[in-house]
């Protein structure tokens, strides 16, 4: 792959198609021009030509480089349209969300040989690229981006979505003002509408993270515009979950419970993954634990667990609402049955603050356990994280209480109320 991408990039963006596939085989073969000639009988010189565009050969030519390269540039020309049909099916198994991500692999495998040395070998390599993201493979993904940006630097379509899954990649590692400008600028690329709403749904997502949530708002609803025009049943789906996490964090929980209980009832009559549908099980159950009916949340926190029994927010959900029912001794069994919870490197500090509060059992909290709420609150308020700032500072507060300290208390306090207007800033959206 290192070489055919080598041979790639060295090529001038303005050669035909023909120019382009009689350099990466002759590349490819190890062959100098000089080589070819002795081989074609085909002077090097116009061989040159021949690649840089500056010469169309003839029929007999042709065929002479075919013989001294053992290849055929006709089957070449069906593989490439072959490879842009492929690509047209992996942006509609996007738009849809087919979950047949594997099939491409298995395929790609299958034909890389035969990819390889074609010209299109670019928009392969771009295929490989989303699927690694998708799959959270993004140390691979990110290692390939450098030559990507440069062999597709001639096609705005490939080159939007390229951008558009370069800027998921940082939403999921967590940079979102990065994914946010790489999200804008892969929309001003090309006017394909398809990707467009694809775009706008992740950010939405992106600007969520943000705490923006009338943008969010926003690119979510043109999202779901362009999945309504679609017929893409599955996206309008998440979309329909996206918007319910933004009321959610807006803290309109009337709306939000609408949403994700009619997600569940349109999950009935489509072909949706059990851990889909247990995230809008979760979902309500977080809510119901932001609003303190935490018997309600494990209602939905059981059926949850029917559909996904290894998710650790669920796990980390029960420890929680029966710690708040005061069910001591099922908390404290809880903290003992999900033990794994703590090699975890993102929930390791909030499962050790949990397990914490579990044993402390009404007692006076301690300074190392008030540490630990401060450690996990100040995680988030780094990340400005506005939802996990407000549960967390929850129990700072809590604690301050509890051990009379004032001065901390205010500070925490008039923290809390800042974020809060913050929020609610929003909220007439």
């Amino acid at each position: 792959m290192e070489t055919i991408l080598t041979e790639l990039i060295s090529l001038p963006i303005f050669m035909n198609e023909f120019g382009k596939q009689l350099y990466i085989v002759r590349k490819h073969k190890n062959l100098t021009l000089r080589q070819l000639d002795e081989l074609s009988g085909v002077k090097f010189v116009r061989i040159g030509r021949f690649e840089n565009d500056k010469e169309q050969p003839t029929l007999e030519i042709i065929r002479k480089l075919e013989n001294a390269l053992g290849v055929s540039f006709e089957q070449l020309e069906n593989v490439s349209r072959e490879i842009k049909e492929l690509y047209a099916r992996f942006v509609d198994t996007l738009i849809y969300d087919r979950n047949d991500l594997n099939q491409y692999i298995e395929l790609i495998n299958k034909n890389r040989g035969i990819y390889l040395v074609n010209s299109h070998y670019p928009i392969i390599l771009l295929i490989l690229y989303i699927i690694d993201i998708h799959k959270n493979n993004l140390a691979e993904a990110e290692k390939i981006e450098e030559e990507l940006e440069k062999l597709l630097l001639a096609n705005s379509e490939y080159c939007q979505l390229y951008y558009e899954y370069k800027g998921v990649r940082f939403y999921l590692q967590e940079h979102y003002e990065e994914a946010a400008n790489i999200l804008t600028y892969a929309m001003t690329i090309a006017n394909n509408y398809k990707q467009n709403t694809m775009i706008c749904y992740h950010l939405s997502m992106v600007n969520m993270s943000r705490n923006i949530y009338i943008e969010a708002l926003s690119y979510a609803d043109m999202a779901k515009k362009g999945f309504v025009e679609f017929a893409s049943f599955k996206r309008i789906l998440y979309i329909e979950g996206q918007i319910g996490s933004i009321y959610s964090q807006m803290r309109r929980f009337d709306l939000a419970i609408n949403k994700y209980t009619t997600c569940l009832t349109v999950c009935e009559t489509l072909d949706v993954s059990p851990t889909t549908k247990a995230l809008f099980y979760r979902n309500l159950s977080w809510i119901y634990i932001k609003s303190g009916n935490y018997s309600q949340s494990l209602a939905y926190l059981e059926k949850a667990e029917i559909l996904d029994p290894e998710n650790i927010y669920l796990r980390m959900y029960k420890i929680w609402c029966n710690y708040k029912l005061g069910r001591y001794n099922t908390a404290r069994s809880l903290t003992i049955q999900y033990k794994a919870i703590e090699e975890n490197k993102s929930f390791k500090k909030r499962f050790k603050l949990f397990c914490e509060l579990v044993y402390k059992e009404g007692t006076m909290p301690t300074l190392p356990l008030l540490k630990s709420a401060i450690d996990v609150y100040d995680e988030f308020a780094a990340k400005c994280n506005f939802e996990l700032m407000n549960f967390y500072i929850d129990i700072v507060v809590d604690l301050l209480k509890q051990r009379d300290d004032d001065k901390r208390l205010i500070q925490y306090l008039e923290t809390k109320i800042k974020i809060n207007n913050e929020i609610n800033q929003q909220r007439n959206y």
